[in-house]
């Protein structure tokens, strides 16, 4: 046999006693790339049935709810916080066990014939268990912030409220609802100099208004009426209730209202009735950054570390309004992370949102002239 034969020969056997493993340890790749090509449709389909059987399973338990399918007040859908930046996307919502729909409710409550809206809900049952004890309903502040952005994504796959069904509810005209209040005019604000903020709300209104809407409707009193209507299509007796800063506006209103259907009130950041919310809220803004740079100035060590906060921060703000920076942020605990933009209006509410809890605030100094440097840098 000739040397090259025997070349050949050895490489055949060594191939082939390589070849089963490289089969073998190609099956995940292959499946893996299988299921990225699978029709967009295909998953669809195969969430809307998952959301089906979660029904199944819920009603199976002895809920006395009106079946969906045929009640026009109610209609399930897939939930609409599957993708992008508010959830782990390895795992679709329906496969961690929330059915989601929207219940129809009046425009006007005092017009029950009239118009309607729609109002975005995610149930979380709590499988396990019968549906015997009150469940919480929960819902966001802002006022306009999305409490199936926030909440699912907390939650999960931690449960709280042992042996009770979580509802998470939307408000009227928020990011989900039907219609919705968004204005994407008003980012647009943040690229072109504060000054144009007021005209950016005016284009906004003027857009809404256009389309029919009538913004009359979209009051806290309309809202706490609202979760009446959940509850009774959705056939609880009694219900608790969570709200965090204006979500504690529509719990007292829901106190007052409906006395005999809260079984309790969590009230997170109480926000008096009374109070000019939204005025309040830019001076409020305004007395917790000036507060924080006075307790810096009067701290020696602070203001020999972290001399003119107010100058860096505005500096930043500046700066990124002109070139936002493009950054990527990983979900705690996983693999998964996820790009995003920062400009100064976004970095300014992260001042702001951190100066809620001790242990940031403490960390607020550091952060400002560390971003500043980076910026300027």
């Amino acid at each position: 046999m000739t040397t090259k034969n025997k070349t050949i020969q050895i490489i055949k056997r060594i191939f082939g006693f390589i070849l089963p493993f490289l089969i073998l340890f190609s099956i995940p790749f292959i499946f893996f790339f299988i299921i990225r090509i699978i029709p967009y449709e295909a998953k669809v389909d195969n969430r809307q049935e998952i959301l089906e059987k979660n029904w199944d399973r819920f009603v199976s338990r002895g809920v006395r709810w009106i079946d969906p399918f045929d009640n026009e007040n109610f209609e399930l859908t897939l939930c609409p916080f599957s993708e992008g930046d508010s959830w782990d996307e390895s795992i679709s919502p329906e496969e961690a066990g929330f059915i989601c729909g929207f219940v129809s409710v009046p425009l006007f409550h005092d017009l029950p014939e009239g118009d309607t809206i729609q109002i975005p809900i995610a149930i979380w049952p709590d499988y396990a268990n019968p549906p015997y004890k009150e469940p919480i309903f929960i819902t966001h502040g802002g006022p306009g912030g999305s409490a199936l952005v926030m909440y699912p994504r907390m939650f999960y796959p931690d449960r709280i409220g042992n042996q009770r069904d979580i509802i998470i509810i939307d408000q009227r005209g928020t990011q989900y609802a039907e219609p919705s209040l968004v204005c994407p005019e008003v980012t647009e604000s943040s690229k072109n100099g504060v000054e144009d903020y007021q005209d950016y709300l005016r284009y906004c209104r003027a857009r809404l208004t256009g389309k029919g809407v009538d913004l009359a409707a979209f009051t806290t009193s309309e809202i706490a009426k609202d979760f009446e209507d959940v509850r009774q299509v959705l056939g609880y007796k009694e219900y608790n209730f969570y709200g965090v800063s204006y979500g504690t506006h529509i719990g007292q209103y829901l106190a007052a209202y409906y006395p005999d259907r809260i079984r309790s009130l969590i009230l997170d950041g109480v926000a008096p009735i009374p109070l000019d919310y939204l005025n309040r809220s830019v001076s409020t803004h305004n007395r917790i950054l000036n507060e924080f740079f006075i307790n810096c100035e009067q701290d020696s060590f602070c203001s020999e570390q972290y001399p003119d906060l107010p100058g860096k921060l505005n500096k930043t703000i500046e700066l990124l309004n002109q070139n936002p920076k493009k950054i990527r942020i990983h979900i705690p605990n996983s693999l998964y992370s996820f790009a995003d933009e920062i400009n100064g209006e976004s970095f300014y509410y992260y001042i702001l949102s951190s100066s809620y809890l001790d242990n940031n605030y403490a960390a607020l100094p550091y952060i400002i002239q560390r971003r500043e440097v980076d910026i300027a840098g």
